[in-house]
């Protein structure tokens, strides 16, 4: 900070020197130039007086700066911030029951933004594999159950198909 409001105080006086050359330059051409020099010069006058003028704005507002931030406190390092886990909406010893979330949802704010919290802390717990079997189940729409429901320190497992049944047409089955 120090060093850019040293830069433009140094904008500042060499834009004074400008003005100060322009303003002399008009002082002594004044009587012997055509009215277009005259004008020329003005206009140099005005441009290097404009260029004080922003320098001496920009001074001024890094000064502010400077005193504001030698006036305020030093901020102190905190003491480290231990962050724990948010519990989970539905726990056996919660009030909320999951399966009353998933009929009342549409309906009850709270029950939509806990079930949620839930798809969201589940999903995040569980292995891309199991990710895709518990999202994409047709008619599902998602169904995810709390945590709880499963085996402690286990992960989500597919459960086995079974073989679809062979199809038979009604003109194969008459004969």
């Amino acid at each position: 900070m120090e060093e850019l409001l040293e830069r433009t105080r140094k904008s500042h006086s060499d834009a004074i020197e400008r003005m100060d050359a322009a303003v002399e330059a008009l002082a002594q051409a004044e009587d012997s130039i055509s009215e277009a020099e005259l004008e020329e010069l003005t206009a140099a006058v005005d441009a290097a007086e404009a260029e004080v003028v922003r320098h001496r704005a920009d001074v001024q507002r890094l000064e502010r700066v400077k005193e504001a931030r030698e006036g305020a406190p030093k901020l102190s390092t905190p003491e480290p911030v231990s962050v724990k886990e948010e519990e989970s909406p539905y726990r056996p010893d919660a009030n909320a029951s999951f399966f009353r979330d998933l009929v009342y949802a549409n309906t009850d704010p709270n029950a939509a933004e806990r079930l949620r919290r839930n798809q969201s802390e589940a999903i995040g717990r569980m292995s891309p594999q199991d990710q895709r079997v518990v999202t994409s189940s047709a008619g599902g729409g998602g169904f995810v159950p709390p945590i709880y429901l499963g085996r402690a320190g286990s992960s989500w497992t597919r459960c086995p198909r079974r073989p679809s049944r062979p199809t038979v047409s009604p003109s194969r089955a008459r004969r």
